[in-house]
């Protein structure tokens, strides 16, 4: 009987040793899921926070040319009201900024057109390299 009670008492430390086991895997998938809610939370967040900074961009800017549209902003673009600084700095874009760059409606200056003799020039270049590309033997060119 003392062997039986022995092997009960053994039997009943297993499962225990067991359950906490089982109870500690469950409350580290609990703790995982928590984790991943408080980040899933977190980023939800900062998406929200996204979208009101940008209402409120938009909101600031349709203001911004509202005012202008009034002429109760200055003159100049580059002086802007108290609104104006609380955005940041708005770049000014003025045609000068662009005299460099090249006019797209001119036609080119050097423009070259090959004449019918270029041409044939081209032609009996090919007709040599292929001939001397067939008298090698060996065929380089790659077919599609």
């Amino acid at each position: 009987s003392s062997l039986l009670f022995s092997s009960l008492l053994f039997l009943m430390a297993i499962m225990n040793k067991e359950k906490k086991i089982e109870n500690n895997r469950i409350n580290e998938i609990d703790d995982e899921e928590l984790e991943d809610e408080e980040s899933e939370n977190k980023k939800m967040e900062m998406f929200f926070n996204l979208i009101r900074n940008y209402q409120e961009a938009r909101k600031r800017r349709r203001q911004e040319l509202t005012e202008e549209e009034s002429g109760d902003a200055a003159s100049d673009p580059r002086k802007r009201s108290d609104v104006g600084d609380k955005s940041g700095i708005v770049p000014v874009f003025r045609t000068e900024d662009f005299s460099h760059c090249i006019d797209l409606n001119s036609k080119p200056s050097n423009s070259v057109v090959p004449t019918k003799n270029q041409e044939d020039a081209k032609e009996e270049e090919e007709e040599t390299e292929k001939e001397k590309r067939e008298e090698n033997d060996l065929d380089l060119n790659l077919a599609l």
